[in-house]
């Protein structure tokens, strides 16, 4: 196998990551542009030129007093992937924000404001694109800088150069493909380059429980473990079950992956809805962008990571407890009755605590859940919570998880913080994208990855027209094929998967399905489109129909070059009418960490083309297969 350099990107909300690693070493990139010092995570911001969109600039090129900086871009992937219908079509984006954030007023309002701060030529699939580009080019760069001309003229030829990005769990299928698409338009599925996805609570886990398998019987088969990646917009959470320790680690996903849309960007507005409560709104609007950057970039840097009230505290005496907290608040006049003194706003604990709190309780009762439906699947206690991410690195978030956790007898879960918790999921995108290598070059089997299965987030399958059968088929679906002269049931579902199924990795999941056609057909007629849906029920319906069955993507399968001789069967029409081929037919699908992945099998063999589209912004259209 020739050698190979994984670049794994943890593409954040808030703030991203890069690591490069081969298969001796993993190594952190902390050089970024316009910046002297040695960071890990750069800001996910991007300004465009006003004169002209093309022009960019991102992360901390980004001046402080740069006009309409774009940020949290990528939360909006989510929201315009929506297949959302009204009256069959999808609405605006902001109407579609309207319907899935009406709880959550402040992030609604922060979410329109940068799609009303979006150029007229760009949308949000575009603007990920240009900074994951900025990401792409610099990584390449550094890469070129850090190695000789001899080794990096060998980069696409003898050593490979292939790129692994996380993606959030608790995303849709379409808004990891939208991902995907931006990753690949930034130049990392060039011909020389290779590219993969992840989900991040994955990623960590790979990581965080591959470190542990490194020190000696610190894992046990048996052991159950719940990841909790906290990040700056989403909250995500798995549980694995460790399976084998030696010679390789293997984990079993416990039950389907949990989270939520309560990252730490939470904090960050409910403390700027603070700050304008004791300065008012209009002083803090006229206060310059330079001064209201700084004051949230304090809270940002320094509050918030050191934030953690004395009965969260190791300290036993509490001399040295902090009652107040000082933010800048540059060119405010003094105003102790406004709490403001000195160029500062003065904050309680209280206060402090009443930004966290709303938050923490929704993590808490999220990380329970996933807890307590992992000891109920395995009937194991859990062994211990991994808290990781940027907002997992919280001592006070640590805390208050140890302190309100617990298991089904009682007592508390042991929460584990790891010293790396920042960079875990970069770091494990890694680690799993020379997994996935070694498996495509035949070096272990497939499905010998750490992951052994997945549990299913949705039901996944095709419509196909069955049989007609009195008393199980509804009648109002029943007609008449003139071509084989029977009665068929139009529209039942043929499921790949099931929510909450356990998926083997590496194992293709079969529908078996039937592709009716003239005997005289031409090439171009066979190619045809086959509607992928989706249902998010704990039991999927059998009728296409059902509202809940969404549309997911378009597969496009072209049998233009199948041998009709080896696979067409000849059948006679009914009354008389000549003849038409029969063609059996397999679709494919492949559940994978951070994609899914179709293909079709003709004679039991993958055969002719086949492309999938997740047509984001359409309603369901009809499939056109039998079963």
């Amino acid at each position: 196998m020739k050698e190979a350099i994984i670049i794994g990107i943890d593409f954040g909300t808030t703030f991203s990551g890069c690591y490069t690693g081969d298969s001796k070493n993993i190594r952190t990139i902390k050089t970024w542009p316009n910046n002297n010092k040695s960071l890990e995570k750069v800001p996910s911001v991007i300004q465009y030129s006003a004169r002209d969109s093309s022009r960019s600039k991102w992360g901390f090129e980004v001046s402080p007093e740069a006009p309409n900086p774009l940020r949290w871009f990528k939360l909006l992937l989510n929201e315009q992937s929506s297949g959302a219908t009204v009256s069959g079509r999808v609405p605006p984006m902001p109407q579609r924000l309207s319907e899935t954030h009406k709880g959550d007023a402040d992030q609604l309002a922060h979410l329109l404001k940068t799609i009303a701060s979006l150029p007229q030529d760009k949308t949000p699939l575009a603007v990920v694109t240009d900074y994951l580009k900025g990401i792409y080019e610099h990584t390449r760069e550094t890469l070129y800088n850090a190695y000789p001309k001899s080794f990096t003229s060998s980069i696409g030829n003898d050593i490979a150069l292939e790129f692994c990005l996380t993606v959030p769990a608790i995303w849709n299928d379409s808004a990891k493909d939208l991902t995907l698409q931006a990753a690949r338009a930034a130049g990392m599925d060039e011909s020389l380059v290779k590219i993969k996805t992840v989900s991040e609570p994955e990623a960590a886990a790979v990581h965080c429980l591959k470190t542990f398998n490194s020190t000696k019987d610190s894992l046990k088969v048996g052991d159950v473990y719940v990841i909790a990646d906290c990040g700056g917009g989403t909250v995500d959470l798995i549980s694995y079950e460790i399976t084998s320790v030696e010679p390789r680690l293997r984990v079993d996903e416990c039950v389907g992956g949990t989270g939520g849309l309560c990252g730490s960007t939470a904090l960050n507005r409910r403390f700027e809805a603070l700050v304008k409560q004791h300065l008012g709104t209009t002083e803090w609007e006229n206060m310059s962008t330079v001064a209201r950057f700084n004051t949230m970039l304090h809270f940002d840097e320094f509050l918030k990571p050191m934030f953690c009230p004395s009965e969260y505290s190791d300290e036993e005496d509490d001399e040295f407890d902090i009652e107040s907290y000082h933010c800048p608040v540059p060119g405010v006049a003094a105003d102790p009755a406004r709490g403001i003194h000195g160029g500062h706003l003065v904050l309680t604990t209280d206060e402090m605590k009443g930004i966290f709190e709303p938050t923490f309780l929704e993590i808490t009762a999220l990380v329970q859940q996933q807890v307590s439906a992992a000891e109920t699947k395995t009937g194991a206690p859990v062994t211990g919570v991994l808290l990781v991410g940027g907002f997992g690195s919280s001592p006070y978030l640590f805390k208050h998880l140890s302190t309100n956790l617990k298991r089904s007898d009682g007592n508390p879960v042991k929460v584990l913080q790891p010293p790396d918790a920042w960079a875990a999921i970069a770091c494990g995108a890694v680690s799993y994208g020379l997994s996935v290598r070694e498996v495509r070059e035949g070096i272990v089997p497939s499905g010998s990855g750490t992951v052994g299965s997945r549990i299913a987030r949705f039901s996944y399958g095709v419509s196909a027209d069955e049989p007609f059968l009195p008393g199980v088929h509804p009648s109002n679906k029943m007609y008449f094929s003139s071509l084989t002269g029977s009665f068929y049931c139009r529209g039942r579902m043929q499921w790949f998967v099931k929510k909450n199924q356990r998926i083997p990795d590496g194992k293709d999941i079969e529908v078996e399905l039937v592709q009716h056609c003239p005997t005289g057909v031409q090439p171009e007629h066979l190619i045809f489109l086959e509607e992928i849906l989706s249902c998010d029920l704990d039991l999927p319906p059998k009728d296409a129909g059902n509202e809940d069955v969404r549309h997911l993507l378009i597969f496009t399968a072209d049998l233009s070059a199948v041998s009709r001789k080896k696979h067409f069967i000849r059948r006679k029409a009914a009354h008389g009418q000549g003849a038409y081929f029969a063609i059996p037919l397999s679709m494919l699908m492949r559940y994978e960490s951070g994609c899914l992945e179709f293909s079709m099998t003709v004679g039991g063999k993958t055969t002719g083309k086949g492309s999938v589209n997740y047509d984001h912004e359409t309603s369901r259209g009809l499939s056109q297969l039998d079963y």
